[in-house]
């Protein structure tokens, strides 16, 4: 059975060390991925899960060097830094990206499968295979569609091993949505159904995709892209942080 599984979120920052310790003032943990050298960027990760949160930094020149077909999320990182610290897109978990990539080609412009690597401060080499769609959904960033080398559960166990998975300081806590805020929000949650393969349920003049006990909410307003992210299963039910653009709720 081929997968199509929400694997993480990215949000653009100024400053890693400092995205880490806002993070971490608030009970999560964030740590440092590494560098990716062909994208000239570096990363920190939270895991909830398998699903995570990726804060993405650009190195200094403001020229990427690449175009933004070459790897939409990364080039849009640039064009959005230092001005917005801001939600970027999520990345799609598969375990078949050559028959994802096939299945979407005669409906979307997809950019061509590739490898993608960084090196974590212990100096390991993390590895996996990625494609990015190139288009914008009537103005809103697409996601792209990463593979792992490893199953499910070996991925599990190495991140437990590694130390990368386990309770956040605020005790057990677990990605539940993402809310896009768009202008046309049907024919936005109709494109990432397709991404999704999921159906798209209507809310009044909101629009819902479910993704196990996950969802992504697409409504109507002016920002065209990720405006809030929840959290479910901490203890600051009701609080609510804002880092740059980016809204997250706890429930």
């Amino acid at each position: 059975m081929i997968k199509r599984l929400w694997d993480h979120t990215m949000l653009n920052v100024n400053d890693l060390q400092h995205a880490i310790d806002w993070f971490e003032q608030r009970g999560l943990t964030f740590q440092l991925g590494g560098h990716h050298p062909q994208w000239q960027t570096s990363n920190a990760v939270g895991y909830f899960g398998l699903n995570y949160i990726e804060l993405l930094t650009t190195d200094q020149a403001t020229n990427p060097g690449f175009g933004r077909d070459d790897a939409t999320s990364l080039y849009d990182a640039f064009e959005t830094l230092p001005e917005y610290e801001s939600f970027n897109t999520i990345g799609i978990r598969t375990n078949d990206i050559e028959a994802v990539h096939r299945s979407l080609a005669d409906e979307f412009r997809v950019g061509r499968i590739m490898d993608g690597s960084r090196r974590t401060p212990a100096g390991e080499l993390v590895t996996w295979r990625i494609f990015f769609v190139n288009q914008l959904v009537d103005g809103v960033a697409a996601p792209f569609f990463i593979e792992w080398p490893e199953s499910d559960s070996v991925r599990r166990y190495q991140l437990e091993q590694a130390g990368l998975l386990k309770n956040q300081l605020i005790g057990p806590v677990w990605v539940k949505s993402l809310q896009y805020d768009v202008q046309q929000p049907r024919v936005v949650a109709q494109a990432f159904g397709r991404f999704f393969d999921q159906p798209i349920q209507q809310r009044h003049e909101a629009y819902r995709i479910q993704l196990g006990d996950r969802q992504l909410d697409f409504v109507p307003g002016t920002a065209n892209g990720i405006t809030r992210l929840t959290f479910a299963g901490t203890g600051l039910m009701g609080h609510q942080a804002q880092y740059g653009d980016a809204i997250f709720r706890f429930e």
